[in-house]
């Protein structure tokens, strides 16, 4: 049977891949079982944030680790941060930006007897969790974005999926050259197809490369599918890949001003990013792809880009991000009235605020804004006797209210 003559069926519903750690860490094997092999974790220091990029041969390198069960990532937590114990040391491969580290006798066996707790037999490893780090702390190895590493596991029998490119989207230019990897646990039919038509195949392997000219992809979005099939099951996996177009440089509109508006029913976004290549904005109304739609356009004076989004619920919270340039940091508007924060979001109780939308992690990293046409009005409570100040005797303080409050 021939792979391609039911990936049609799949083309709509991969858009959701988690963003993953870009070949900052790798694994090998590169799909283990979660509980009964050994492993060997590898480093690529000039990968992600570049943290740890070119470090002195006498420099050390530890690993930061934990594990993911049951959706609760770093479980079973290996390594002291800023100690130089021996806990979680790499070896360095030559003199050069590569390190590696061996988990041994097994992963489950590892984490448990290094980390001092149990992980039962029953419970599924469903991802390793990583940062690297300089001996004193002070120097880590992250993701591009300066998020955590998680790396997925085969909790299945069969499991396959692009091993060079992990992002669920990516940007790219014309005229470039990038090569494809897809894996899979076991020899299988593998297929890669673009835009719908094979372009690379073998009948029966474990590994499939496929190099893609960018100059064949159209302007706009574009679907790369990788698919392996073992007779039995058959696995997919997606990349949606987008070819920049050149920035349109338009004038701003008459109502528009930095920060968020929101005109006529409409979201008008204005970000001030001076020397910056292009924006995108990113977030729930595009599945936090980079498509052309949301290609913010530039004022002639090179201050400012801007876009406004039509056609949004009036009603409904959309989470959203720039993504500037082809470095993609991944920033919100600085006058946005409300974000959420990935690190400290956790600690703020319902009581505290009722019905805080999650974080949408997986998609992104950093702290994301939030969008809403129709904002609630907030119903303030003024039934407290005090007698106000004058202006002059006011003491103004910037203060966090999570930090003074009980729940």
């Amino acid at each position: 049977m021939r792979i391609s003559s039911i990936f049609g069926h799949f083309l709509m519903i991969f858009s959701g891949i988690s963003l993953h750690s870009q070949s900052v860490a790798s694994l090998s094997p590169a799909f283990p079982a979660s509980d009964d092999m050994e492993l060997t974790i590898t480093f690529d220091a000039t990968q992600g944030n570049g943290g740890l990029a070119n470090l002195p041969t006498t420099d050390k390198v530890y690993i930061h680790t934990g594990v993911t069960i049951a959706g609760d990532d770093w479980q079973s937590v290996v390594g002291n941060w800023g100690m130089d114990d021996g806990e979680g040391l790499m070896t360095r491969v030559g003199t050069g930006n590569i390190y590696t580290i061996s988990i041994t006798p097994s992963i489950r066996s590892w984490y448990s007897t290094t980390s001092g707790t149990t992980i039962p037999g029953t419970a599924v490893i469903q991802q390793l969790c990583m940062v690297f780090r300089n001996a004193a702390g002070n120097l880590t190895g992250k993701t591009a974005g300066g998020g955590d590493i998680f790396v997925d596991l085969c909790t299945s029998s069969f499991c396959a999926e692009i091993i060079s490119h992990t992002q669920n989207n990516l940007l790219v230019d014309a005229g470039q050259s990038l090569t494809f990897t897809g894996q899979a646990s076991e020899a299988s039919a593998l297929e890669f197809l673009l835009n719908g038509s094979s372009v690379a195949s073998n009948a029966s392997a474990d590994n499939l490369d496929y190099i893609l000219d960018t100059d064949v992809l159209t302007t706009g979005t574009n679907v790369l599918i990788y698919g392996a099939n073992n007779g039995t099951i058959t696995v997919y996996d997606t990349i949606s890949i987008t070819r920049h177009a050149p920035v349109i440089v338009e004038a701003v509109p008459s109502y528009g001003s930095e920060g968020i508006t929101y005109p006529n029913g409409n979201i008008y976004l204005q970000l001030r990013a001076p020397f910056k290549d292009f924006v995108y904005v990113v977030g729930d109304f595009n599945d936090w792809n980079l498509l052309p739609e949301y290609a913010m356009k530039r004022s002639p004076d090179g201050q400012f880009y801007w876009i406004e989004m039509t056609g949004l619920n009036p009603n409904q919270e959309y989470r959203f991000q720039y993504h500037i340039g082809w470095e993609g940091q991944r920033v919100t508007d600085p006058y946005c009235e409300k974000i959420l924060d990935p690190w400290n979001d956790q600690y703020i109780s319902p009581v505290t605020y009722p019905g805080l939308i999650a974080y949408p992690t997986g998609k992104t990293e950093g702290i994301v804004g939030i969008l809403q046409i129709n904002q609630p009005e907030y119903v303030w409570d003024n039934s407290f006797s005090y007698t106000r100040p004058p202006k002059t005797d006011l003491v103004v303080y910037e203060l966090l209210i999570r930090d003074f409050t009980t729940t």
